[in-house]
């Protein structure tokens, strides 16, 4: 590893490696390979800027192995104690579902860690239901030639059910719904129910000459589709025990 400190600018420094770094997170085997450059810079107000490009990152588990080529990273504070970030990627590959053609391609997710300089790591679903969340300002990625654009924000609540919201524009959505019902991430019958929902979302737009809009929400232990039911979702309490 090479650590560059700039003498015509000591704070901003550069680290390039060509070695593979691994990372255990739980039961996943993380690997990042090269070549990893990063840079670091500290401006006057003692803010800093981090940027981080990296070949690719593999995540093993004990089923498959999913990768995210060529991800860019990028973090910068802000003086509202908010940590703004830009998230590229070229390919997903997550298996089984987004593989071969239904890899998702053009990552790019800009957004805030709210208040991130109270995350305490040893309590940190404290932290995310009483003052933080992620704030997703905007994002576009393509599935199946599909482009998916929109914005988000994730939080929980003090009981630790997930509280959060998401808008965005797809026009064939319905692809990536039978991608995740082939795979068994959801059953037939919410297949039917999101398909319909789908369909009438889709003949509206056409009447109004409007790219098809969607809203996803997820409050009081159900993930939604415009509203309408579809899946429970786990309470993160479950997490915290572990």
């Amino acid at each position: 590893m090479n650590v560059i400190v700039q003498p015509w600018n000591i704070k901003h420094i550069i680290i390039k490696t060509s070695d593979k770094i691994n990372l255990l997170n739980q039961n996943n085997t993380i690997i990042i390979s090269p070549e990893i450059l990063a840079s670091i810079t500290i401006n006057k107000l003692n803010e800093k800027k981090i940027s981080m490009i990296f070949n690719t990152i593999t995540i093993k588990n004990e089923e498959y192995t999913h990768k995210i080529n060529n991800p860019e990273i990028y973090f910068k504070e802000d003086s509202n104690k908010n940590l703004q970030f830009v998230l590229k990627s070229k390919k997903l590959i997550y298996k089984p579902a987004f593989v071969n053609i239904n890899t998702i391609n053009n990552i790019e997710i800009t957004g805030k860690l709210v208040n991130y300089k109270n995350i305490d790591i040893n309590n940190y679903f404290n932290w995310f239901a009483n003052e933080g969340g992620l704030d997703i300002e905007n994002f576009n990625f393509n599935i199946s030639q599909d482009l998916l654009n929109g914005n988000a924000f994730f939080g929980i609540d003090k009981n630790l059910d997930i509280q959060s919201s998401v808008s965005f524009q797809s026009e064939n959505l319905s692809k990536v719904f039978k991608i995740l019902k082939n795979n068994n991430y959801i059953t037939e019958n919410t297949f039917k129910t999101s398909n319909f929902i789908i369909k009438a979302i889709e003949i509206a737009a056409n009447f109004s000459e409007k790219k098809p809009s969607y809203s996803i929400s997820m409050q009081n232990g159900y993930l939604s589709l415009m509203g309408v039911k579809l899946i429970n979702l786990p309470n993160l309490k479950i997490l915290e025990e572990n």
